[in-house]
């Protein structure tokens, strides 16, 4: 195991094998460098862009015509609920 002579405790070989578990885990781990990150960021940043494009194109006529619709539903609901406590005799809306 480690070269040593036998019998070796279980504290012993727990403490080789945790050594021996870090140095794998260690060597298979790859180590971020700067001009990894570096290029990480710029990639961040490219679609980041193109997400900011991607908005200032216009919408089309059914997205507009779809959004105006349910603004005007939307209205009208809360139209509706600020004349609701007036039909009742309530001047103000109480919680």
């Amino acid at each position: 195991m480690c070269g040593c002579h036998y019998p070796v405790s279980y504290r012993h070989r727990l403490r080789h094998f945790s050594h021996r578990l870090c140095m794998t885990i260690s060597a298979r781990l790859k180590v971020d460098s700067d001009s990894d990150k570096a290029a990480a960021k710029n990639a961040a940043e490219a679609e980041i862009q193109a997400a900011r494009n991607a908005m200032l194109k216009k919408p089309n006529g059914l997205t507009q015509f779809v959004t105006l619709f349910y603004g005007f539903v939307i209205m009208f609901i809360m139209y509706g609920a600020q004349q609701y406590p007036s039909a009742f005799g309530q001047g103000t809306f109480r919680a």
